[in-house]
Order: C-alpha cells, then sequence, then structure tokens
C-alpha cells in the first residue's frame, strides 16, 4: 500500500512548532514564485554547530533572475526547517527578493545530476498553457508526484491537455509506484481510463473518494459560478458535491481557489462558504484568510 503511505505523509498534521506555515510544495510553483533560482554551491564553512547565520553562495547557474549573478549571500535561520548549507551543497535554490530561501527546505533540490535544470529550463521557456501542460506531462513520466502535483494545483493547464496526453499520463500511473498526484490529475480530467485501467489495478488510499467524485457528473456542463457557488455553501450538499462544484468552479476561472487534495480528501478543513465567495467571485482566497494548509511531511537533519 505505498500510494497510501506517501499520501499519507502529505496530508498527515504535524506539530504547530515544526515548519508553522509551510505547505507541500512543487518545484514549478516554487519556480513562479521565486525572484531568483539559482544553482550554486556553499561557500561558507560548515559551523560546529546549527545555527543562524549568514550564508555565501557561489552561483554556477541562473535559472531565473540577474544572469551576471556569480555570488550571493542567504540566511540559514538555524532551525530544523530550513534548507541544508553544507559544502560541497550544490543544489538549486528559489530565492525572495531578499535572497532568503523561501518554502524552507522545499526551497531547495540537491544537484545529482542535470535532471531537474533540464525541467527548470522547459518550465521557464514555455509560452503557453499548452506549452507548460506538456513540460508538466513529460515530466510526470521521469519524475512522477511533484510535477503532478503542479498540473493539479493549475486548472487552466488541465484544458490544454489532449488526449494522447491523457493516454501518456494513465500509462505514468500504471508504471508509477507512487501514483498519488497522477490519479487526481487524471480525476479532474475525469478521465473515464481512471475505472477501467487505474483504480481497478492500483491500491490507493482515496480510491472511494475518487469513485464518487467521478460518478457525479452534473456540474460537467455547468457554466454559472453563481450556481456553483450556491451548492459548495449550502448545508445540504454532501463533501462530494461540494467538490465537484468547486472544481468545475476552479476549471471555468482558470484559477485555484484550495487545494484539491484538500478540499476532496478533507472537506471538513475546508471553509465553503469563504470558497464560495471565490468561486462567485472569480479571485482566490487570500491566504490569511484560507484555513490551515496541509503540513509539510517532517526532514530528518544531520
Amino acid at each position: 500500500m505505498r500510494s497510501l503511505l506517501v499520501l499519507a505523509a502529505l496530508v498527515a498534521p504535524r506539530s504547530a512548532a515544526a515548519c508553522p506555515g509551510q505547505s507541500p510544495e512543487d518545484p514549478y510553483g516554487l519556480f513562479n514564485a521565486a525572484v531568483t533560482v539559482v544553482e550554486a554551491r556553499v561557500v561558507t564553512p560548515d559551523p560546529p554547530r546549527r545555527m543562524a547565520m549568514p550564508i555565501e553562495l557561489a552561483v554556477d547557474v541562473v535559472y531565473k533572475g540577474d544572469p551576471k549573478l556569480a555570488k550571493l549571500i542567504t540566511h540559514d535561520d538555524g532551525s530544523s526547517c530550513a534548507p541544508e548549507f553544507r559544502q560541497p551543497g550544490k543544489a538549486i535554490y528559489f530565492l525572495d527578493r531578499h535572497r532568503r530561501v523561501i518554502a524552507g527546505f522545499q526551497g531547495y533540490l540537491e544537484v545529482t545530476d542535470d535532471a531537474w535544470s533540464k525541467r527548470l529550463v522547459a518550465w521557464r521557456d514555455a509560452k503557453t498553457d499548452a506549452d507548460r501542460a506538456a513540460v508538466l506531462v513529460a515530466a510526470i513520466e521521469t519524475v512522477g508526484n511533484p510535477a503532478a502535483s503542479a498540473l493539479l494545483r493549475q486548472p487552466a493547464l488541465l484544458h490544454a491537455i489532449d488526449a494522447t496526453q491523457r493516454a501518456r499520463l494513465v500509462k505514468a500511473v500504471a508504471d508509477d509506484w507512487q501514483p498519488a498526484y497522477t490519479i487526481l490529475v487524471l480525476a479532474r480530467l475525469r478521465a473515464p481510463e481512471l475505472l477501467a485501467s487505474v483504480l481497478d489495478l492500483k491500491v490507493w488510499a482515496y480510491e472511494d473518494k475518487v469513485r464518487k467524485f467521478l460518478a457525479l457528473d452534473r456540474f460537467a456542463s455547468e457554466t454559472d459560478p453563481a450556481k456553483l457557488a450556491a451548492v459548495i455553501s449550502a448545508r445540504a450538499s454532501s463533501d462530494t458535491e461540494r467538490a465537484a462544484a468547486l472544481d468545475r468552479c476552479e476549471q471555468i476561472h482558470a484559477t485555484s481557489f484550495e487545494s484539491f487534495l484538500r478540499y476532496l480528501h478533507q472537506p471538513e478543513d475546508i471553509n465553503w462558504r469563504t470558497v464560495a465567495r471565490a468561486c462567485a467571485a472569480g479571485k482566490a482566497v487570500p491566504a490569511s484568510r484560507s484555513p490551515r494548509s496541509p503540513a509539510t511531511p517532517a526532514r530528518p537533519r544531520r
């Protein structure tokens, strides 16, 4: 039941003292959010113990930001939520305007080959939704969940996926021992192959919820966000009805108002009235008003 364990780790609650405010992020979303993205080496010597301190990085490649950047100073906050900053420490770092790594330890990728470099360059150079969807479909075939998570969070890209790409996603699930996010992408695409060749063959944690979601198709042709918002906010609506209505509303607006993973699998944590208002208005829910995000799985530190 490996997929069950993977998804359980992604949504399981953690102590509020551990990495407060962090939610699972994917490298593609981090790339979009970052002001600067570099591949760099740690110059600062390893301290005798973990502490808050400035860290100098020698830049080898600039993927986003000032192309002339050769070195920079970032910051280690000394916590277990920060990235590793250990020599030789070659990694891809996602940085904000203050040159601090965003999203804690999720904001860096250790470099062992050129795979992530190629993926991020392709993502950066993609010009249209169709181009970006193609980049993520190709990445799902090799890296799995990180790319599927990015596709799951961007309803605008779902419209750009054609039948051939959908078939590639189905095959990727069949070949992948961690199919959690890719199954959810196919659910959002309402791919009939899910019932015939995926859910019947895969042991998966939330199979029942996905089946119920797929069975409820009465919103597929709805074009009025106000009607969908009414379903989302109604007390009489079931969790599946709310999830299906919100999914449709997000696809109409080509905007994500909540995490699909959460509103399908953790509906009790969603402020449905707030999300309904976002659906009706076509504006994303401000982060400060959103219910708590699913916690990031802990990572052992040195």
